[in-house]
């Protein structure tokens, strides 16, 4: 930061303040080393993570060692405790595919260990448990991202296992109420390092909830579907707005792709004749033109 802008803050601030230098220099320092990365280089970096923990999975699978519980627990919580540590280090670009892939396959290891007369509902307590420990012993990034993501991921599982719809509306009331106190409480969040992709895993694990609650009852009709499109749209503009606020790209990306998606998907949902559709569709491009109009005018007249 500036000297001049930190000296004129100073004059201005009504409470004084004092500012070390040198601390700021290296957290600034810092932060263009490691949270300033190529996003490419991160993509690239989880999905590397990925596909070597499939690649793990399957020489596991082919040595047997999946078929015995002990060996499959013990290894997986080395992983979990090796990734945790291997996490606390700064250089995240370098050790993304390495922590992805021993947490995925850790977490996969103890799933698969735990004697088989624990009810499947309860898988999830461990792999809740593991996300607690994430955020609580590490600040990697792809970490703090997959034990995000595992929370609604276990919500949806327990849908899926129990037969309840009740665990998907949980799963979306957890992402939205998540997303709303980051974006109001980013002024206070925004210097601890897990902020970053807490929020984007917020995002993420959001939209995969939508998703699952368009299709659970298609794919899966025993466990019972959610008819109304509503929370659909609600969700995707919700996400829109929150990310729009705090300026979050990810987010607004996803919730642009998730209204696409959704809209087209809904178009064909419906069973209306083709020239019915295509009057329900000009006439909301209409109101929306409309709606622009309005505001682009009462944009100009604050400015004026």
């Amino acid at each position: 930061m500036d000297k001049e802008l930190i000296t004129a803050l100073q004059a201005r601030a009504r409470v004084p303040f004092t500012v070390r230098m040198e601390a700021l220099a290296a957290d600034e320092a810092e932060w263009q080393t490691t949270e300033n990365s190529d996003q490419a280089l991160r993509v690239l970096s989880g999905m590397g993570g990925v596909l070597s923990s499939l690649l793990f999975l399957l020489f596991l699978w082919l040595a047997d060692l999946l078929a015995r519980p002990v060996v499959s627990v013990l290894l997986g919580v080395v992983l979990i405790v090796a990734t945790i540590l291997l996490g606390r280090t700064r250089r995240q670009a370098f050790l993304a595919t390495a922590t992805v892939c021993g947490y995925l396959v850790g977490v996969g290891l103890i799933m698969v260990g735990l004697p088989p007369s624990i009810p499947t509902a309860y898988l999830v307590v461990p792999v809740l448990i593991i996300a607690l420990a994430t955020g609580l012993f590490t600040r990697n990034y792809y970490l703090i991202l997959l034990a995000t993501v595992s929370v609604p991921g276990c919500l949806i599982f327990l849908h899926y296992v129990l037969r309840q719809p009740l665990w998907t509306w949980l799963a979306l009331a957890v992402c939205a109420a998540g997303l709303l106190l980051l974006a109001l409480g980013e002024h206070r969040m925004i210097h601890d390092r897990r902020f970053s992709p807490l929020r984007s895993g917020l995002a993420i694990g959001f939209l995969l909830t939508l998703i699952w609650f368009r299709w659970a009852g298609v794919l899966f009709p025993a466990i019972g579907g959610m008819a109304t499109v509503l929370p659909l749209f609600g969700g995707c503009l919700l996400l829109l707005l929150v990310s729009f606020r705090n300026q979050h790209l990810l987010g607004v990306g996803l919730a642009v792709a998730g209204l696409f998606y959704f809209t087209v998907q809904y178009y064909y949902d419906l069973r209306w004749d083709l020239l019915n559709k295509s009057v329900f569709l000009m006439g909301t491009g209409a109101v929306l033109l409309a709606a622009y109009g309005v505001l682009h005018r009462m944009n100009i007249h604050q400015h004026d």
